[in-house]
Parts: C-alpha cells; sequence; structure tokens
C-alpha cells in the first residue's frame, strides 16, 4: 500500500472537524505510538492489528478500542484512517474507507503533520541502528533539559515507552524504512 504525499497542511485540513482516528496496524510500535500521542491530542482512537500484545494491551487499557481483525465493521464510527503500508491494498478496512470516503493517510505523511508546529524536527532515518541513535538523541536533549518529543522505534527506559511528549521545541523520530521508499 502506497505512502500519501498530502502533506502536513492538507492533512490539516482532511482533518479539521475530525473526532476519530481509526489506525489499520495498530500494534506496531510507531504506529501504536502515534496512536497514543492522537489520544492525548483529544482525538477518540482505535485499529486493528492481527495479535494481542503488550502494545496492543496497553493501548485497550488507555481506553483505546482494539480489534484483532480487519473487518470493515471494526471502523463504522470513525472519521479518519491512519494506516502502516506494511498492510495490503486489499486489506477490508483499508478498502471500506476509501469506499466510504474517508481520509486514509500513510503513518509516514500523518507524522509529518503531527511535526508540523516543532521549531526542530530531527529525524534518523539508515539500514541498521536507526533505535539506538533515536534514543541516544531523546536521552542528549533530556539530558540538557530541552523537554524533546519523542517518537522512536524501540522503547527507551528514561522515557517508560517508545513516545514521549514533551515542548514544542524539538521533535525526534525515527524515520522508517517505509518512509524512505516513497
Amino acid at each position: 500500500t502506497p505512502n500519501t504525499h498530502y502533506g502536513a497542511e492538507n492533512i490539516g485540513l482532511m482533518l479539521e472537524g475530525c473526532k476519530s482516528i481509526y489506525f489499520i496496524g495498530i500494534g506496531g510500535i510507531n504506529m501504536s505510538s502515534l496512536a497514543h500521542i492522537s489520544r492525548l491530542r483529544g482525538y477518540r482512537v482505535g485499529g486493528s492489528d492481527r495479535e494481542q500484545t503488550t502494545l496492543t494491551e496497553r493501548l485497550k487499557a488507555e481506553g483505546i478500542e482494539i480489534f484483532y481483525s480487519h473487518d470493515s465493521e471494526n471502523m463504522e464510527s470513525y472519521d479518519a484512517v491512519v494506516y502502516t503500508v506494511a498492510i495490503s491494498p486489499e486489506n477490508p478496512e483499508y478498502v471500506c474507507a476509501q469506499k466510504r470516503g474517508i481520509p486514509c493517510i500513510s503513518r509516514a505523511d500523518y507524522l509529518g503533520y503531527l511535526m508540523l508546529g516543532y521549531k526542530n524536527r530531527i529525524g534518523v532515518s539508515g539500514m541498521h541502528g536507526k533505535s539506538s541513535t533515536t534514543s541516544m538523541c531523546a536521552h542528549t536533549l533530556l539530558s540538557a533539559e530541552k523537554d524533546p518529543t519523542v517518537l522512536s522505534g524501540a522503547t527507551l527506559a528514561e522515557m517508560g515507552g517508545a513516545y514521549r511528549i514533551g515542548g514544542e521545541d524539538n521533535f525526534v523520530f525515527e524515520a522508517c524504512e517505509y518512509a524512505l521508499r516513497a
């Protein structure tokens, strides 16, 4: 499934009046972090994945609706969809959202939208060591009391997870290999 290239400002317009977001592939480390952040921003959040994990259980404990199957009925009352490009274009939820005219936004594009208001955006990309390097950047900024917002591909003990909401000056994120393709 391809990345979208709407851009942050257009996504802002697409989400105007949106009250709920559905995440297809919510159980991944990055997608679960985006779901957490979206919930903290006031959206009603739900999503699906193939299996139950500690990440999906944490989401569920925070009041996020989790489905362990990909079924078009799961997303009956959602206004927008964020998906990982790892899903099949035939995913029934993705197909249903497109047929219903629900905005479908790729994970990478949505991440760009979330970063729009930050002064400094630091993306870590590459073949190996992205999570470690993102964690080192986060640690350095935390040690310097710069209050970063962080979205990593691995949990970091001093953040208590794979993401952290901080001030609006510094956003450190792991740019996964999917983001580099498109």
